[in-house]
This record gives C-alpha cells, structure tokens and sequence, in this order.
C-alpha cells in the first residue's frame, strides 16, 4: 500500500439556512499514513479507554467480541463481512469515519443515496466531491451491527490480503463505541460495548438537520418552542433528544422520532425566564 495523502478534510454542505459544517476526517493528523494503527504504536498509546485489569478467567461482559487481525507489515487488518462479502478493514482510530471504496459499495449494492450528504475531500491532488452511504448488515468480530456510516474514499488505503480486499478505514464511528484492548502475542482485539453504546450520534449526525427552529408563541409563564427537522437517510431515526440551550443553561424538550427521508414538527411547551437567543441541538440519536 503505497497511497500517500496530505490532511484530508471533509466539508460538509448543508441547505443555505444552515451554517456549513466543516469536518476532519483524520483529527488531528497531518497526513494520511499508509498504515493505519500498527502494533508497535498500540503500546502507551491511549486513543480510547482500553480494558485493564481484566481476570482472563471471568466470563466477558454482555456483548463483547472478538477479533482475530492480521498484520501487513505493521498495519492492522480487521476481518468483516458485509452483507455476505468478506473483506478487510485497516483498523484506525484516527479516522473520524469509516471509509469505503466506492467499488467495494457498489458489489454490495449500498452506494450512497444521490440526496444523501454533500462533502468535499481536500486531498494532495485537490478537492472533490464525495458522498456519505450506510451499510447494513456490517458484521465484525461475529456480531453484526446496522446503520455504520461511511464516506466514500477511493483515495485511501486499499489492496488486497490473502485474496480478500482491503476496501478502507474503520473508523471512530465504529470503534468509539467500544472499549477495547490489543494482545499483540495472540493476535487478537477485545472490544467491549461503552456504556455510550447505543449513541449513534457519529453515524447519524450528518443525515439529521434542523431545518427551522424557534419560539411559535408564548402565553404567561410558558413559551412553545417549534423545531422542524430533517431525515436525509434511508433509515427512520427512531428517537433523538432535542435539547433548548438558553443563557447559560441546557434544557430538554424531550425526544421525538423521524422517518426515513421526512421532515418532521416537533413542538414543546416550557416554562421560560429571559432567554436571549436561544439555540436548539440533537442528541443521543438512535436508528
């Protein structure tokens, strides 16, 4: 794997009345690296809470897997199977996202939607455009999991290992949503689920908008609050919190549910002091 990139970074273009939204994908690297995490770079190293102290003779927790890698040279390759096709992933936690091939999306028939997010990728070579898509059907480590989000990459690493394809990174998206540890000597990653599990905020954030958001009308005491909102993605949002953040203080206005490509009103009545312009956010979405 030969591929070098400088910084990429991802802008992300949502409708005029919103505020552009700029993304790294790599946070906090400088360059793309041709590895991705290498086993000597595990060590001392904390990206995210490892598992420590750990009696090897106790059952695991609820939900652990895992995952037998392989090493190329000192990179870190992750076996997955999506939708019945087997493939490898570079195992990053760097990577803000996972990403894909765009030939490796198509073979298993879940390109990217045309109205899905609009990015652009500033790469070495220049800008250009790329698309988020999701991928169902993702399993890893035994346990399949649905709704991962990725971005289409066909300028980072990829190749081929023992007759199956590396397609791109696995990315924070995923992995942050374990706690994990790395045994070097067997070759094996422990991942146990966070107690933030079922927060899929990276996978969702970038398909959910607030389209328009304010004060309807107020009466006494109380004011209705009205946020309108938009799902771009193939998949309902079963729950979001829509949280009220107003001089100095968060207040939640409860949670609500959005359709697969639908808008939809969520109104909120509250009892309210001064607030001087208020804002509104998403939080804790699930599929």
């Amino acid at each position: 794997m030969k591929t070098r990139l400088g910084a990429l970074i991802l802008f992300l273009f949502t409708s005029p009345a919103l505020a552009q939204q700029e993304i790294d994908l790599f946070e906090g690297q400088d360059e793309l690296p041709t590895k991705a995490l290498s086993v000597s770079d595990v060590s001392g190293q904390e990206f995210l809470p490892s598992i420590e102290g750990a009696d090897s003779s106790a059952a695991p927790p609820q939900g652990t897997i895992t995952i037998m890698f392989e090493k190329q040279d000192t990179s870190i390759l992750v076996p997955v199977k999506i939708r019945g096709k087997d493939a490898y992933f570079l195992f990053d936690t760097g990577a803000t996202y996972t990403t894909v091939s765009s030939a490796f999306a198509k073979s298993v028939g879940s390109l990217p939607p045309k109205d899905g997010p609009s990015l652009m990728l500033q790469t070495a070579n220049g800008q250009r455009q790329a698309q988020m898509g999701i991928l169902d059907n993702f399993s890893l480590g035994g346990r399949v999991h649905n709704g991962v989000s990725y971005v289409v990459c066909d300028s980072c690493p990829a190749g081929i290992y023992k007759g199956k394809p590396i397609v791109g990174l696995l990315g924070r998206n995923v992995i942050g949503r374990y706690r994990y540890s790395i045994d070097e000597g067997l070759g094996k990653i422990t991942m146990i689920p966070a107690t933030n599990y079922s927060d899929r905020i990276r996978d969702i954030e970038n398909w959910l908008s607030i389209e328009k958001s304010g004060v309807e009308k107020s009466e006494f005491e109380r004011a209705k609050f009205v946020v309108e909102l938009k799902n771009r993605a193939p998949k309902s949002v079963t729950s979001v919190e829509v949280v009220l953040e107003c001089t100095g203080n968060e207040i939640s206005l409860g949670r609500t549910s959005i359709p697969s490509r639908q808008t939809r009103k969520f109104e909120s009545w509250i009892k309210y002091g001064e607030c001087n312009n208020p804002s509104f956010s998403l939080r804790s979405p699930t599929w």
